[in-house]
């Protein structure tokens, strides 16, 4: 079990890191309802930071993730649904997608109905932010700290738990 564990890891890391070393362009996109930007992990960092700084009790999540990978397709649709339902009330999510097909991005994301802005990283990014498997995902309070980090696939549940006591600060201190 200990070798399987040990292989999969291993297999994964090789399938990130080549995933990476591919993204031979310096420059990033985003792809959102078909515009096209430059991001890169400076200024990602800065876009959370005046993000946040717009909201009251506001909650920012960061999903990095890729188009191959089988648990990133899952989550973006459970990350679509939470948009959706909390974007109104304070939720922010910023996709960060480590492929480096802007094409395959774009239809991935028609395909997979991403209803939030969707970046296009490097591996300047992927290490800057600690991505080590995929998807990773960064949940960050309204000052812009850290206050989660989830790497794999998350259940929704566990999101809606935290979104709702960080977005409900008094029904966490009524209990």
């Amino acid at each position: 079990m200990r070798r399987k564990n040990y292989f999969l890891k291993t297999i994964t890391w090789l399938l990130l890191f080549t995933t990476i070393c591919c993204l031979c362009e310096r420059r990033t996109a985003t792809l959102f309802a078909g515009n096209v930007t430059t991001i890169d992990a400076d200024s990602l960092s800065r876009f959370i930071k005046k993000n946040l700084s717009n909201l009251k009790n506001g909650i920012t999540i960061v999903e990095f993730w890729t188009t191959w990978c089988l648990p990133c397709q899952k989550q973006s649709s459970v990350l679509s649904g939470l948009y959706a339902k909390y974007n109104s009330k304070g939720l922010s999510i910023i996709g960060v997608s480590l492929d480096y097909n802007k094409k395959k991005v774009g239809k991935f994301i028609n395909k997979q109905r991403i209803n939030y802005p969707v970046y296009l990283g490097n591996e300047e990014m992927a290490f800057s932010y600690g991505v080590k498997a995929l998807p990773t995902t960064h949940i960050y309070d309204k000052d812009g700290n850290l206050l989660k980090k989830h790497v794999g696939y998350t259940k929704e549940d566990e999101f809606k738990k935290t979104i709702e006591n960080i977005l409900n600060p008094a029904r966490i201190s009524k209990k």
